[in-house]
């Protein structure tokens, strides 16, 4: 596997703060582009977050890679209509459909869409401070542009992200409509922030940065001390050849999963 010694987005968005339109539009440009390319190979993520793209370098212009496909569905790239019900998906960039268990691949939009909110302003369109508030505002709550925050961002970048973040999924843009937004050819890309210091975040907006952090910061423990035990583990006292022969005996459809039916 390549090694992306960049670090998390998610980091760089906690040092930042807030992005540039400029760089906001780069990053975004790219993390479009491989979810149109997903979509296009019939493939939903259904877990996008900062924390699932990877800095390929620690220069400010990295490229961004796309990780973590755990939660990832394969679906007919005939039918892009085609609808999953299992609710899956990270609290903040959920989208409403996926909560209520009928959905299809715009959900991968609407989390894109809360990160192109947080790159503009910092924080998240719907907060909470449990998971049941979270889902409650992104459910119920109308999304916002507070002028403290979103007074110095262009009309067109406004739009984009009303648009990703439409709570009825038929009314939301696909990923190749996104990238054909005039936003990212816009001239107030360049414009905006330029020769300006940046909009510090008010103590509460930074608040809830930081439990962005903290809840991302209980499961990278976890996965490392899971890492840690797996690491630990000797393997030396199993016959892999013969387990997987086995496997390949009770999964008589051979369909790569073994069926109650089956192991019975």
């Amino acid at each position: 596997m390549e090694y992306c010694n960049g670090g998390e987005l998610f980091d760089r968005i906690v040092a930042a703060q807030r992005f540039s339109e400029r760089h906001a539009a780069d990053v975004m440009s790219q993390m479009l582009s491989a979810i149109k390319h997903l979509h296009g190979h019939g493939i939903v993520h259904r877990d996008l977050k900062p924390e699932n793209f990877l800095m390929n370098d620690p220069s400010e212009n990295s490229e961004v890679k796309l990780i973590d496909f755990g939660l990832s569905k394969r679906f007919s790239a005939k039918k892009e209509v085609e609808k999953m019900h299992t609710v899956v998906g990270t609290p903040y960039y959920v989208a409403p459909e996926v909560l209520k268990g009928n959905y299809d691949i715009s959900c991968d939009v609407w989390s894109l869409g809360v990160i192109l909110y947080v790159f503009l302003c910092g924080y998240p369109p719907f907060e909470g401070d449990n998971n049941k508030e979270i889902f409650r505002n992104v459910l119920k709550q109308r999304l916002q542009f507070d002028p403290a925050e979103w007074g110095t961002i262009s009309d067109s970048a406004k739009d984009l992200v009303s648009k990703m973040l439409a709570k009825d999924p038929k009314k939301r843009i696909s990923a190749t409509q996104c990238l054909e937004h005039p936003w990212f050819t816009s001239n107030d890309i360049e414009t905006n922030h330029a020769g300006h210091d940046p909009v510090l975040l008010s103590t509460q907006k930074l608040e809830v940065l930081r439990r962005i952090k903290n809840f991302r910061s209980t499961k990278k423990l976890q996965i490392e001390a899971l890492t840690f035990l797996v690491s630990q583990s000797d393997t030396s006292q199993f016959d892999f050849d013969l387990l997987r022969n086995a496997f390949r005996t009770l999964d008589e459809d051979n369909s790569g999963t073994l069926q109650l039916c089956e192991i019975r």
